[in-house]
């Protein structure tokens, strides 16, 4: 890296570990590259002792990082943007992985859950979820059967691919469902 100049302080920690002639591991440097952008380094090294104890010098490697940095930086902005996509949908909407565990959903889908909406958590089963929010609502004379059909119903209902649906609280409030399983069965 010679004839680079320095443009992070952490070339101030390589420095140190030269002049004390410590190993050091996945330290990141900015550096001016040759054609004037700014690129990002990880550097790892340790030094290299003569058969009589004597320091000869450092062995290392770096790796340019710049794209793989770049690449984290895309994906975390298309990440937001999803996010902020689906929160500003007015249907409740909930993506499940292929264990039927909740990846991630909206504000609307956590408050069709009502009293339990602070459980509506990624990782929680669709059929947990559905057991516990039964809990709370107001089912005047269901018979445990029925109500063990109406689970299964909206299970199968659920696992459906697309599922697109209304959905009825019980408290005179009604939601408009997207449930959407991933491709990765």
């Amino acid at each position: 890296l010679g004839g680079i100049q320095s443009k992070s302080s952490a070339w101030h920690d390589v420095e140190s570990y030269f002049k004390h002639r410590r190993a050091f591991h996945d330290l990141t440097v900015e550096f001016a590259a040759s054609d004037g952008r700014q690129h990002r380094a990880r550097l790892s090294g340790k030094p290299v002792l003569g058969g009589d104890g004597g320091f000869l010098g450092f062995r290392g490697t770096a790796t340019d990082i710049t794209t793989e940095i770049e690449f984290d930086r895309r994906l975390h902005m298309s990440e937001s943007r999803l996010g902020e996509a689906i929160e500003s949908m007015s249907a409740a909407f909930a993506l499940f992985d292929a264990d039927d565990r909740l990846i991630l959903c909206n504000s609307r889908y956590r408050e069709l859950h009502g009293f339990m909406a602070e459980e509506v958590k990624p990782g929680i089963r669709f059929e947990d979820l559905l057991r516990r929010s039964l809990v709370g609502l107001p089912l005047v004379d269901v018979e445990d059967a029925e109500l063990e059909g109406w689970i299964q119903k909206r299970l199968a209902q659920h696992r459906a691919t697309p599922s697109e649906h209304v959905q009825h609280r019980g408290d005179d409030r009604f939601f408009q469902v997207v449930e959407r399983p991933t491709d990765d069965n």
